[in-house]
Parts: C-alpha cells; structure tokens; sequence
C-alpha cells in the first residue's frame, strides 16, 4: 500500500550518521540538565525536541522580542518552516556569537546547532537564577510587610538586607481643649509630647550666617524653647497617672499658661518673623541653586552622552579596521596589488588632469593680461605674438587630448573590473536559491515517494487477481471434472492433469524466485548508490559552506572596492 508522503506528516530529510548521532544525543542530555524535561519523551521526534528546546530557553531568557515563537507539535511543515527562521531571527537580537541557518535546523545538522544550544542553556540558567532570586526576594518581602513568620531556611537567606518595620506610635496623653491658640513651635512640642516623645529629638539648628548680636539672640530664644519643652514634659509626667481616670489624660490650660509667660511668646513670635524671613531668602537661594544644579545635571548628561557616543564611534571604527585587516589578509595578494595599481593610476590621472586645468586656467589669464597690453602696443608686433600663442595652445590642446584619452582608458578598464565583480551573484542572493532548492527538493521527494507506493499498490493489486483468477479457473476445471474423475477411465487423465498443473506451480514458483534475486540484486545497488548519493551530499554541503564564506569575502572585498572608489 502507499505510503504517505513527509509533506502531510510535517517531516523533514535528515542527514543521518554516526557523528550527528552523537551530538544530538548530547543535545538532548544538554536540555534535560537545564531542566526541559520534555526531551526525555520517546515518542517525539528530535525535531519537536531541539525546536521546542530553543523556544524554551529564549521564553526563560524573558527579552522582549517583536517576533512569534509559538511552539506546537501538531504544526504543519510550512509553521515548523516559519518558526525555525523566527528563530534564526531572533539569535542575533540576543547577541548569539555563534551562526545559524533555517536549513540546518530542519535538517537537524546537530554539528551546527550543538554550540548554539550551549549558549542559549547558558543564558537560560543564569536568567532562570537571576528571576529565581528576585522573586524570592519579593515574596520574603511581602510576607515579611504582612506580618507572616517565614520558615528558617528563608529567614536566613532574607536577614542580610533585611530592615526593621516600624511600629505606628500610640498616644499617650491628649491635650486639653482650654490651651486656645498656640504657634508652630509650641504646638510642635505638644504634640510630640503627646506620643511620648521629646522635642530634642527631631529639633535640627539651621547654620545661617548672622552676627554675635543675632547669634545670641538666637540661641537665648532656642535655649527658652527648650525649657519650656522640659518643663511642660515633666508636669506631664508628673500630673498624668493621678489625672488619668479622672480627665482621661488631659492636661489642663492653667498649667501651660503658668509656665509660658507674655516675654516668651512675644519673644517666640519675633523669632518666628525673622526665621520666616530668612526661610525665605533660603527658599530662594535654594531654588536658584536647584535651577543651576539642574542646568549642570543637563551638560553632564549632554557631555556623558556625546562620550559614550564617541566610544561607540571608536569601538565600531577599531572593529571595522580590524575586519578591513582580516579581509586584506584573506584577500590574494595578486588581486589586491593589481587592484591597487588600477585604482592608483586612475587617481594619478585624476590628479594631472584637475594640474593640469588648473595650469591652463592660469595661462589662459597670464595670455589674457598679454592680450590687453598688446591691444595698446604697434600692429606689427601683435601679429607675431598671436602665431606664438596659437602654437602654444594647439600644443596644449594636444597635451589635453592625450590625458583625456588616458583617463577614458583606465575608466574602461575599472569599469570591466566592476563588471566581473558585479557578475557574481550576492550573499543574499545565494541564500535565498539554497532556501528555494531545498524546498524544490523535499516537494519533489515527497511526491517521489507518493509516485512509487501508488505503483508498488497497482503491482500488487495486479498480482493479486491474477492469482485469484487462476484459482477461479482451477476451481471450475476441478468441479467440471468431478464427476468423471469418479470413474476409472479418467483417473490416469486426471493424474496427469494434475502433474502438468505442479509443473506449472513449479515454473511459476522458479519465475518468482529469478524474480527476488533480481530484486535483491537491484536492492543491494541501490544501497550502494544512496551511499554513494550520501558522501556526494556531504561533499556538496561542504561545498557549499566554502563557498558561502567565498560569497562573504568578496562582498567585503567589493564594499572595499567601492569605499576605495568613493575616497
């Protein structure tokens, strides 16, 4: 019966030898130590488990691509196809060192893909770590805000970094409604002695430039406040616990008023008015000085900028050099001088042609000023002069013609030397013919195969009524002689019949097996040429490797053409 094709079953030819074997099993031991444990399941194909391979680690990798990377094993061979050169695009995004074909992933070329899958492992394990550790971090963190005790192993790991939570503060004493009206600073200190704490604690003294007068003045004033402040915190803890069923805590305004007196608060206000003022002017100050800090924020950033992009100049610059340098070497030396000399000729002719315009320019003026001063001077000596310039600019014109017809020359012969460059097909070009032809050739060997089991079926099918029709007639024949075989006058008829009829079993029996020696024969050349097809597809591959990287150089060496052409 036929066969169904690779076309329908989304398979691909692959190249199987000794070496791939070895390497795709190592592929397979790679994935399964980095954790994707899919490729231990024996009923996928090597394909499902390299490709599938790929897509998970560039998905732990967690880089934001604009390319579609989803992984099916049911999918057709036109989306394998297409996810397989997603992949190949999205390599060079994450940087990959190393160079990868869609072909050869769906040729399964493990040469080629083991160096890549190592790297793509790579990273996929320190991303997986990197990720791994933040989301512990996090997750400690949560359970720690919410008040949750983590386990020992955890609580190790998290007590490096780890800060306290602060407790919410409590109030101790509430403050009584009779006080009235306080300023800033008194309210301040009531407050924070209202939760226990004293107004030293977050008291900052401001440096202001002032003179002695000011200065003490000042710390006079300060040195009052805090007084008050001590006073007002001891009556409060002196006074709460006998007041606290009584009054709830609340200290009564004949206290405050006792111990604040009119000379304080005046003195109290003044300071206000004088720290507003200054507060002010450092209000001020301190935006100009943000405004200036901002505008130099602005050039550093401007400044850092332009370096890092002269850095980047400087590094693609050295890389380009060393690249130029690498192709010269490559380049055969016979190639390069004769392209060298050609190019240098044509510049020197360049070079004699704009000399020489530039020298025709300035005798044509120096010939120009002598035609005016001859106009003033005698007939006579005008004429004679006119013949001597005109033989002098026949000669000239002469000169010019031969420089001009030695530039066409060597216009002509860089022009044939572009020609045979620009022959050869382009890099680009070659991949997209090796990409059509593989396809080409798996359409064709899919159909190939589908030819062949159709015949192989129509061969049998034949075959097989063939010999039904013949056990039909051997059947007729024996019910039509039944009865007269009875007798005995057609027994010896019989027994003969029936010995032609082994006869014949027996010759169809030899034809038959003439018939499986030749086939046998034909299966074992076969096999002999498939081999041989096999080490040319090797050699054509190789082939076809060398000849890519022949494609690389002589793009670059026609980029250097042209860059030399241009300068």
């Amino acid at each position: 019966m036929a066969t169904p094709s690779k076309a329908s079953s989304a398979q691909f030819d692959v190249r199987e030898d000794e070496e791939q074997y070895t390497t795709a099993v190592e592929i397979m031991d790679l994935l399964v130590s980095a954790g994707y444990f899919r490729a231990k399941i024996a009923g996928l194909s090597a394909f499902d488990k390299i490709v599938g391979g790929m897509v998970w680690c560039i998905a732990l990798c967690a880089e934001s691509v604009d390319v579609d990377l989803l992984y099916s094993e049911n999918s057709t061979i036109g989306q394998k196809i297409a996810l397989t050169e997603n992949i190949v695009r999205v390599l060079p995004r994450f940087k990959c060192p190393y160079a990868l074909e869609p072909h050869q992933i769906q040729g399964l070329d493990c040469i080629h893909i083991l160096p890549v899958m190592r790297w793509l492992v790579k990273e996929a394990i320190e991303a997986k770590a990197r990720t791994g550790d933040e989301v512990l971090n996090h997750g400690a963190f949560q359970f720690r805000q919410s008040g949750y005790k983590l386990p020992p192993k955890y609580e190790l790991a998290s007590t490096e970094d780890d800060t306290p939570i602060a407790e919410n503060p409590k109030r101790k004493y509430h403050r009584a409604t009779a006080l009235g009206q306080l300023d800033v600073a008194e309210d301040v200190a009531c407050t924070l002695m209202e939760y226990g704490l004293a107004a030293t604690d977050v008291v900052v003294l401001p440096e202001v430039d002032e003179d002695d007068g000011h200065k003490k003045e000042r710390e006079a004033t300060l040195a009052r406040e805090l007084k008050l402040a001590e006073l007002l915190q001891a009556e409060l803890q002196d006074g709460a616990p006998s007041k606290a069923t009584t009054k709830n805590d609340r200290m009564s305004a004949k206290v405050v008023n006792t111990l604040i007196d009119a000379s304080t608060l005046e003195s109290i206000s003044e300071s206000i008015g004088d720290s507003a003022a200054q507060y002010e002017s450092l209000v001020a100050e301190k935006a100009a000085l943000d405004t200036e800090n901002a505008n130099h924020r602005k050039e550093l950033a401007d400044e850092k900028e332009k370096f890092d992009r002269l850095t980047a100049d400087l590094a693609e610059l050295k890389e380009k050099h060393q690249k130029n340098q690498e192709i010269l070497g490559k380049t055969d030396a016979a190639l390069l001088e004769s392209l060298k000399s050609t190019m240098t000729e044509v510049t020197e002719a360049k070079q004699r042609y704009r000399t020489y315009k530039r020298h025709c320019r300035e005798a044509i003026a120096a010939l120009e000023d002598e035609i005016t001063a001859l106009e003033a001077a005698e007939p006579g000596d005008a004429t004679s002069i006119e013949s001597a310039e005109s033989a002098n600019l026949h000669r000239y014109e002469a000169e010019l013609l031969a420089l001009d017809e030695e530039m066409n020359t060597s216009s002509q012969e860089l022009f044939k030397l572009k020609s045979q460059l620009d022959s050869n097909p382009s890099q680009l070009e070659l991949v997209q013919y090796q990409k059509r032809f593989v396809e080409l050739y798996n359409h064709m060997s899919s159909k190939h195969r589908e030819i062949k089991g159709i015949y192989t079926m129509y061969n049998t099918k034949v075959d097989v009524r063939d010999f039904i029709r013949k056990e039909i007639d051997l059947l007729n024949n024996i019910d039509d002689l039944k009865e007269k075989a009875v007798k005995n006058e057609y027994k010896e008829s019989f027994v003969k019949n029936l010995d032609s009829k082994i006869k014949a079993i027996e010759a169809n029996l030899n034809k038959l097996s003439s018939k499986y020696e030749s086939l046998a024969k034909n299966k074992d050349r076969l096999y002999d040429e498939l081999q041989y097809a096999v080490d040319k597809q090797r050699v054509y591959n190789k082939s076809v490797a060398e000849f890519q990287q022949e494609c690389m150089i002589n793009e670059q060496l026609r980029e250097e053409i042209a860059r030399l052409s241009a300068t």
